[in-house]
């Protein structure tokens, strides 16, 4: 099954041309999203001779690059790839394809006097261009493509270039030479974007917001005037005539014919209707999204961000979170996570702060980092006032000292109940984050650190009613006792722990310090915000 809501997978289905066998390459429950799409277009490529064309390839992220650096490899497949080498994608291009087997360059330069004058009269839809008009455009573009489109186009909208009934260019090179045109492409674009009808010219700024695509119905929402479908479907089709849009992959959805076209028409637009624009636009695609995380969160947030309401952006982003660390995206969710801190910077609550920093150190370790996981979470206990030790002697004494507590806590466990909420919740995040140490701790064989970090989250978890933490850190006390040959104490720990006795026997002894502790995706409060059954009395 394809991951995503019903309307996605038809119209991935549809795209791709998938059948049922296809589909059911890719599991319901994948490792990483890009498993399943690698499994399900291998099978495509490998079945018939394939071209793949990527464009601007400069804007993938290292997932897209992975993927096609291994799709290269299927036989009968060729990739046609067009980028601009700029700082990241240049690296990301040298690490995935440059030294692939039979990867050739092909280096573009600017376009020759002929070559302009074939790529203009190809826009124009003629079949020859007189020389001077191709010599005016090629001075005025020095062969540069995308100018050399947007002029002619622009010229011509303008009536500076006329095409007959016969497809015959009209208009001397005198008529042409006495007229100021656009010296650059965003003029250019911008001039021809001013050809259009007022109505049509506020339609495609309001699009432009939206983004690159986009359909008639998110335009009609988020439209500051009293427009309906029909009316925006009409101007988009006019506007489709003059080249600055194009349909499509589905009814009533349109694509602006280039970046650069979608980018002067935003910044034509008053920053104060930008806003207003980008929260209609969340708030619409909010609607059929709902509360549950999805892959529409990561556009939201960003309109969210755009129209300068940071807590609404947060929530979205805290949504993509949960729903890349669902799909196993973790690269993904360390983005989300990192600009939810920049945005929070200054403003989020210590205790938001902390459950993002002990998110990030899930996410992190999900993908192998254990170093970068242990900073995380270090920073995430920082934030909660009560920072790792760093100093060994300082370790040993909290050791000792981590150690007495729990002996005072089996002793009179009432005198460390915490009655204040507000406390609770951040005492709860402060256990989460420090048993989520016992993996990274664990990994790099430090016995003292691990025991540790294992008692701190226990006797937190101990000062607020039951969850899941306390659960895991009684069980990992019963395995640590049973390594140290305390099977009284272990047996104590165990009753009130999740596992079974047959479980400890079998984990005591194990390699390295004698524990394995529960992963960090088995505690709560990792990933999730929004106060499920897990928190502090839902144990």
């Amino acid at each position: 099954m394809l991951p995503g809501s019903p309307q996605r997978q038809e119209l991935v289905k549809r795209i791709m041309g998938l059948t049922a066998e296809t589909q059911q390459l890719a599991p319901s429950n994948p490792d990483t999203a890009h498993d399943a799409l690698a499994a399900v277009l291998s099978l495509l490529f490998e079945r018939t001779p394939t071209l793949l064309v990527v464009e601007d390839a400069q804007w993938l992220d290292e997932p897209s690059w992975e993927l096609l650096g291994s799709l290269v490899n299927i036989p009968g497949t060729l990739l046609v790839l067009s980028i601009r080498l700029e700082p990241g994608s240049d690296q990301l291009y040298s690490e995935y394809l440059a030294d692939a087997a039979h990867t050739t360059v092909l280096q573009l330069g600017p376009l020759d006097r002929n070559q302009t004058a074939a790529l203009v009269s190809q826009r124009l839809d003629v079949s020859s261009l007189p020389e001077d008009l191709g010599t005016a455009i090629f001075d005025r573009t020095e062969g540069h493509p995308l100018f050399t489109e947007e002029l002619a186009l622009a010229m011509r909208d303008a009536g500076i270039i006329r095409v007959d009934a016969q497809g015959h260019v009209e208009g001397t090179i005198d008529e042409l030479t006495s007229l100021a045109y656009p010296t650059t492409v965003q003029s250019t674009v911008a001039s021809r974007i001013d050809q259009l009808s007022l109505p049509q010219q506020q339609s495609l700024r309001v699009a432009s917001v939206v983004g690159r695509d986009f359909d008639v119905a998110t335009v009609v929402a988020a439209h500051p005037g009293e427009v309906t479908e029909d009316d925006i479907a009409q101007q988009f089709s006019d506007i489709e005539r003059h080249y600055l849009l194009e349909r499509g992959a589905v009814d009533d959805a349109y694509r602006f014919k280039n970046a650069l076209i979608a980018d002067v028409a935003y910044t034509t637009l008053p920053e104060a209707d930008r806003r207003r624009i980008h929260e209609r636009v969340a708030v619409w695609v909010r609607v059929p999204a709902g509360e549950v995380p999805s892959l529409l969160d990561p556009t939201i947030a960003q309109h969210w961000i755009r129209a300068g309401n940071a807590e609404e952006a947060e929530a979205s982003l805290e949504r993509s979170v949960e729903y890349a660390m669902g799909i196993a995206a973790y690269q993904e969710a360390i983005n989300f996570l990192t600009q939810a801190q920049e945005l929070g910077r200054g403003t989020a609550s210590r205790l938001q702060q902390a459950r993002w920093a002990t998110s990030l150190g899930a996410a992190y370790r999900a993908l192998g980092d254990l170093p970068a996981s242990q900073r995380a979470l270090e920073g995430a206990v920082a934030m909660l006032g009560n920072p790792m030790p760093k100093a060994r002697v300082r370790l040993w004494m909290g050791l000792a000292g981590q150690s007495l507590r729990q002996l005072a806590h089996r002793i009179a466990p009432r005198l460390f109940l915490s009655r204040r909420r507000d406390r609770q919740e951040q005492i709860h995040q402060l256990a989460t984050a420090y048993f989520a140490m016992t993996t990274t701790t664990f990994a790099s064989q430090d016995a003292p650190a691990l025991f540790y970090v294992g008692l701190q989250a226990t006797n937190q978890a101990e000062r607020i009613p039951p969850s899941a933490v306390l659960a895991r850190g009684y069980s990992f006390l019963a395995y640590g006792s049973g390594t140290a040959g305390l099977e009284g104490l272990a047996d104590r720990y165990h009753e009130r722990g999740p596992g079974r006795r047959r479980d400890r026997r079998q984990s005591a002894g194990a390699g390295g310090c004698g524990v394995q502790p529960g992963g960090i995706s088995d505690v709560d409060g990792v990933v999730g915000w929004g106060g499920g059954g897990n928190g502090p009395g839902h144990g």
